[in-house]
């Protein structure tokens, strides 16, 4: 439960007021709706809620403005924490495990950087490639082909480049 929705809820129970109560008394034609936006204030679901709904229940409860941004301001100082990495696994729809990562992981999880495109393993890797594409079109085979040839015969190797409008294979 959020700072927020505790105050509410001592309030509330302070007071002997039901959440049916306090969503007809706040002046909502439609009871539901006030239900529902009470209750995800108090349970947490809606920690910021607009001003306007704030106010309106924050009028029914006779709560202090100040009060209320107080208990804002340590929900989001709360959410402001950081968290401990952890591993998430999907076991199968809608059933999912949580376990922590190990330290030297977690440690290494704050201090990692994305590889740069200046990488010299991506550039040798692309240039492997257009040293591949360059031979196959030249008719010639690179070094990687010559090393692992591929399984077709050469006559059902599509060519490198089709002109427009020619299909692939001939029939």
């Amino acid at each position: 439960m959020s700072c927020l929705g505790e105050l509410l809820w001592k309030t509330r129970r302070s007071l002997g007021l039901t959440i049916v109560e306090v969503a007809r008394r706040a002046g909502y034609r439609n009871v539901n709706k006030g239900i529902r936006r009470y209750t995800d204030i108090e349970t947490g679901s809606d920690v910021f809620p607009k001003e306007v709904i704030r106010r309106r229940f924050t009028e029914v409860l006779g709560l202090d403005e100040a009060d209320i941004l107080a208990a804002m301001l340590m929900d989001f100082e709360e959410l402001d924490r950081p968290v401990a990495p952890r591993l998430i696994i999907r076991i199968m729809a809608s059933a999912y495990a949580e376990h922590p990562l190990p330290r030297r992981l977690a440690e290494g999880a704050t201090a990692a950087r994305p590889r740069s495109r200046t990488d010299p393993k991506r550039e040798g890797r692309a240039r492997g490639l257009v040293r591949h594409f360059k031979a196959r079109e030249r008719g010639g085979r690179d070094d990687h082909s010559r090393r692992h040839p591929h399984p077709l015969p050469p006559g059902l190797l599509p060519p490198a480049r089709l002109p427009l409008g020619q299909p692939m294979f001939p029939i």
